[in-house]
């Protein structure tokens, strides 16, 4: 039945690459798993291995001509999850007898109402669909196979889960209940004693010296395009060769100056540079404009020579030093840096003051009042009608308020300590919700997502514990280099 849906699109589109993404659900977790092993197994799962050619089929499948693999070296780490979440989505469905006939398939298929025409499956639709999506029915029909296998995994671990009324009330209520809050701004309270004087600021840079030194990275490179390699400006065959000379030199771990001597190529001198580009003098390098300090401070070893490319040009870098350093200017440049750290510091102690008061029952509604009393700064009293009522605080701050009981007492900043409140929970307005009420499902399907999310915690623990995974460092960072020198 396959067949008969896919003759016409195999006949015209089957050199139509695939041009979605679809990353699986993945149950498990990368953890310590990078190793050695063959140069042609990218990742083994107990047993199974995957190659490096599957690899790069599988990343070519997945049509990434707009995405920078070079700029985003992270994503050939998501890719291989993909991949490896895949097979083990189908290899614990086949555990459990899972899997989709090709008459079921095109069943699917034929029920898509995307693809019918009055009320009846048109292979017209279905080709027009595959045209406008830049799709192959093998791909399409391959790819859809696999997300209802997953989906019908999923249905098995955590189907027919069904949560009581009493947790979907509990939901509803913690995200509906309004609350009547009186509170202190102690932005008020403390800023009377952070005005820093110079000593402050000057000592606490003396005592603290460490805090602000700078990684700088000296490095060597060697630019390498064919104006510099051939005197011409055409990216050939030759220059492609001889790029692949300076490669297997470089693997061969060739001194730079030896590879700099052999092809006539300038090296520059020694640069020293932090992660923006910028020398400890303040000034920065030129180095910047070639759009490599990323790279460069993603070398891992000292002495070794890297290839890296940008736009036109490739270059040879070597890393010769790494340092942690305090900039040349004086320290008045992290004058601001360094009121923010001590502002930050006051307000810790003094939220940590107030905490402590609050747990041992020292600080009461009296205490409140003094405090205000004390700093000529009002008590404020307002209504926040739900979790989501950001008219005054912000999410962080509202959900750390919803934490807190009635009648009770909170010191509650954001996470830089630049906002800080105390806070008394003064009334509690609880809300009810009914199985006849319309957002009942709402809710209902938000209570059976936790927990399903819980089921498929406990799913994923018995995955990790059964699943082997080992990566192949260094095939991944071989496919990594071929990308990046364009040999893919």
């Amino acid at each position: 039945m396959l067949n008969s849906i896919r003759k016409f699109s195999k006949t015209i589109y089957a050199k139509i690459l695939m041009g979605v993404i679809i990353i699986p659900f993945v149950f498990w977790g990368m953890g310590d798993v990078f190793g050695g092993g063959s140069k042609n197994t990218i990742a083994t799962i107990n047993k199974e291995k995957i190659s490096v050619q599957e690899y790069i089929n599988y990343i070519r499948s997945l049509n990434l001509e707009n995405v920078n693999l070079v700029k985003n070296p992270k994503l050939f780490e998501n890719i291989l999850s993909s991949l490896i979440g895949q097979k083990i989505i189908l290899s614990q469905s086949q555990k459990i007898g899972i899997n989709i006939s090709d008459n079921s398939l095109a069943k699917i298929i034929k029920n898509q109402e995307i693809f019918m025409k009055d009320k009846k499956f048109s292979r017209t639709e279905y080709e027009k669909f595959l045209i406008t999506n830049n799709l192959n029915a093998i791909d399409f029909e391959r790819n859809l196979k696999k997300q209802e296998i997953k989906r019908l995994l999923l249905t098995y671990i955590g189907g027919g889960v069904k949560s009581p009324i009493f947790k979907v009330e509990r939901i509803y209520n913690d995200e509906n209940q309004s609350r009547i809050v009186k509170f202190l701004n102690l932005k008020s309270v403390y800023s009377k004693n952070m005005d820093f004087t110079e000593k402050d600021i000057n000592d606490y840079f003396q005592n603290n010296k460490n805090k602000f030194k700078k990684e700088y990275r000296t490095i060597q490179y060697l630019e390498i395009n064919p104006k510099n390699l051939l005197g011409n400006n055409e990216f050939n065959d030759l220059f492609f060769k001889k790029l692949d000379e300076i490669e297997d030199l470089i693997i061969n771990e060739t001194p730079l100056s030896e590879i700099s001597e052999k092809y006539k190529l300038k090296i520059s001198k020694n640069i020293q540079i932090d992660i923006n580009g910028v020398g400890k003098d303040g000034i920065e390098k030129n180095i910047k404009k070639l759009g490599l300090i990323e790279d460069i401070f993603n070398i891992k070893e000292k002495n070794k020579i890297s290839l890296f490319s940008n736009k036109n040009n490739y270059f040879a870098v070597q890393l010769n030093d790494i340092n942690n350093i305090l900039p040349e200017k004086d320290f008045t440049i992290f004058k601001d840096e360094i009121k923010t750290i001590l502002s930050r510091k006051y307000a810790l102690e003094n939220n940590f003051l107030f905490f402590k008061e609050i747990n041992t029952g020292i600080f009461n509604l009296n205490s409140f009042s003094n405090l205000s009393k004390k700093n000529d700064i009002p008590i404020k009293i307002i209504k926040i009608n739900s979790i989501k009522d950001e008219k005054i605080f912000n999410k962080k701050i509202i959900s750390e308020i919803y934490q807190l009981q009635e009648n009770s007492f909170g010191v509650i900043s954001d996470g830089n300590f630049k906002d800080n409140y105390l806070v008394y929970i003064d009334k509690v307005e609880n809300k009810k919700i009914s199985s006849n009420d319309i957002n009942y499902n709402q809710y209902l399907l938000k209570t059976n997502r936790e927990l399903n999310s819980l089921i498929f915690n406990t799913y994923d623990t018995h995955v990790n514990n059964t699943s082997k995974i080992v990566i192949n460092q260094n095939s991944l960072e071989q496919v990594k280099n071929s990308y990046r020198w364009k040999i893919i």
